[in-house]
């Protein structure tokens, strides 16, 4: 799949983001399918940012710092979450 697709239907600002269903159906796919999609899409090395608000891409460099930062919180809680449970 030719993943520069996604930079006609991402919109470029947090505030403007799009939201997985939006962008489903811009795909004419499932929302479950359009998340895969990105995950791919990243792996290529489009720098898709995301949060509830939907998908993005950044603006400018103070909303890809932000976004690590929220990403490396969320990772550090989880890890600390499963700290105890693992064997």
């Amino acid at each position: 799949m030719d993943y520069n697709i996604l930079y006609q239907y991402i919109p470029v600002g947090v505030e403007n983001a799009i939201h997985q269903k939006e962008l489903a159906v811009k795909l004419h796919t499932t929302p479950a399918y359009a998340k895969i999609i990105v995950r791919q899409a990243r792996q290529q090395g489009l720098q898709i940012l995301s949060g509830v608000e939907g998908y993005w891409f950044a603006a400018d460099e103070n909303e890809k710092q932000e976004f690590v930062r929220i990403m490396q919180k969320q990772a550090f809680s989880r890890l600390k979450t499963a700290s105890p449970i693992k064997m």
